[in-house]
């Protein structure tokens, strides 16, 4: 899908609509066939990120044109300083 264009922020703005997701960035990794794939990493304190994974996909499906929704999603522990400031 060379040359569609895809906002970050519209898609973080999805994922960080879910029950559990406490904050996510969004990126691109290079790809052979289709030039770049969208690929999302989330923050979250939840151990079991398996159903988290599933809502997280389901509703950027609903809420997202084909080409937006993430193909790979990275989970990661969200770190907060003192101050509140993200690591």
């Amino acid at each position: 899908m060379g040359g569609l264009k895809v906002l970050p922020k519209e898609i973080e703005d999805v994922i960080n609509s879910v029950n559990g997701v406490d904050d996510s960035t969004v990126f691109s990794e290079p790809n052979n066939i289709v030039g770049n794939i969208v690929c999302a990493k989330i923050f979250t304190q939840l151990e079991n990120t398996k159903e988290l994974k599933l809502e997280i996909k389901s509703v950027c499906r609903k809420n997202l044109d084909k080409y937006k929704v993430p193909v790979k999603l990275f989970f990661e522990k969200l770190e907060v300083t003192e101050r509140g400031k993200k690591l």
